[in-house]
Parts: structure tokens; sequence; C-alpha cells
């Protein structure tokens, strides 16, 4: 079951990132400008996603 919902995510996500890139690369210009905005914005929710569970992480594990 967690395979279904994990394929049908990706099947899902994909269209939509394309779509945003395109858009992306239409508003800046650039391939190289859009694809290192979106770079830098993956990597700044990715590390904030990661600082944040791990904060909850050793919250509720009283580390």
């Amino acid at each position: 079951m967690l395979a279904i919902i994990i394929g049908l995510s990706i099947g899902f996500g994909l269209p939509i990132q394309t779509s945003i890139n395109s858009r992306l690369r239409k508003s800046v210009g650039s391939p190289f400008v859009a694809s290192m905005t979106s770079f830098t914005v993956g990597t700044i929710f990715f590390s904030y996603y990661h600082t944040f569970f791990r904060f909850i992480h050793y919250s509720l594990n009283g580390q």
C-alpha cells in the first residue's frame, strides 16, 4: 500500500514540478537562473524541514 501511495505521489508531483520549472524559466528568462532559484528554494525548504523535525525528535526523546 505504501508503494502505491509513493508511486502516485511521484506521478502527480513530476508534472507539477515540470510546469513550475517551465513557468519559472519563462519569468526569469534564463534556464540557469531558474535552476539555481529552484535549487535554492528546495535547499532552504529541506534545511527548515530537517531542523524542525530534528528539534521535535530530540524534544520527544528527551535528548
